[in-house]
């Protein structure tokens, strides 16, 4: 993810993961989906510096996300996965004619998910790779200003998994730590993530998470990320580093033993270059 405008409005969608997924892989021929719907907002921005300010002119951004996760068992220690996004996203603040929008699919992703142990800890190694999926990133006529559906870079992450059952199966604890490189500037991250579920009864599930990326050093081309005066300014490639830490939600309601229905809540902690922002959204999730 690119500087702030774009992290801010991909934020969503490259965190889509299954509930209960982390180091566990799926049974081989097993399959795992999750459709569902995402909406992102914000109104105030970190800088640089951490600070926290309201966008000028009243900027709001809102991003609705439909998107689709699935898992297949290759075999009952490799899963590949897939994630595909459309969005649509619009950007408007108190300025005459500020009002910008885009829609179409973002950014692509797949991967591979590889089970090491399975005891006293599930450990994974996971291997992702984010492709655009062609649409504009730059501010010149085409997109005239409106927000771009992602960074337009190619990004491949490679991670290690720790899950753990807990509380006599009842709950789970998953770790996550990796290393994300970037094909363009500014600099490579490390996405990191921290997740406890608990059964609340045999139908209800509760989830807490966690997570956010860092960047790997400082850049010296770096700079604030602003929208001015109803334009989007230092996005795309423009050599800003971001960071962020986001908390997260998720109550999972079983309907049957392949039927399960979610809600979450995600919210925007801390960060630099990045939105203060807020996404609620809900899914169905379909096993066998």
């Amino acid at each position: 993810m690119k500087t702030t405008l774009l992290i801010v409005l991909n934020l969503i969608a490259l965190q889509i993961q299954a509930a209960h997924a982390g180091a566990w892989t799926q049974k081989k021929g097993g399959l795992f989906i999750k459709l569902g719907m995402l909406r992102f907002e914000s109104t105030s921005q970190y800088l640089l510096s951490g600070d926290r300010e309201k966008l000028s002119n009243l900027g709001r951004v809102v991003d609705v996300s439909v998107y689709s996760y699935l898992e297949y068992g290759l075999s009952d220690n490799m899963t590949v996965l897939a994630s595909l996004p459309v969005k649509r996203i619009t950007f408007d603040c108190a300025v005459e004619d500020c009002r910008k929008s885009s829609s179409g699919v973002a950014d692509l992703q797949f991967g591979l998910r590889y089970r090491l142990a399975a005891q006293p800890w599930v450990v994974s190694i996971e291997s992702t790779l984010k492709l655009a999926t062609g649409y504009e990133t730059s501010l010149g006529d085409e997109l005239e200003s409106a927000p771009p559906l992602g960074d337009g870079q190619t990004d491949y992450d490679l991670r290690i998994l720790a899950g753990k059952s807990l509380f006599n199966h009842s709950g789970y604890l998953n770790l996550e730590a990796g290393y994300r490189a970037r094909s363009k500037a500014p600099v490579d991250e490390i996405p990191f993530s921290v997740e406890l579920g608990v059964n609340l009864t045999k139908e209800y599930l509760l989830i807490g998470k966690i997570h956010g990326v860092r960047s790997i050093s400082e850049d010296q081309a770096q700079r604030n990320f602003r929208i001015v005066d109803g334009r989007i300014v230092n996005f795309v490639g423009t050599g800003a580093v971001e960071d962020f830490m986001k908390a997260q939600l998720q109550f999972i309601y079983r309907l049957s033993p392949n039927v399960n229905l979610a809600f979450e809540f995600d919210q925007v902690l801390t960060g630099r270059n990045t939105s203060h922002a807020t996404t609620f959204g809900g899914s169905i999730i379909l096993s066998k």
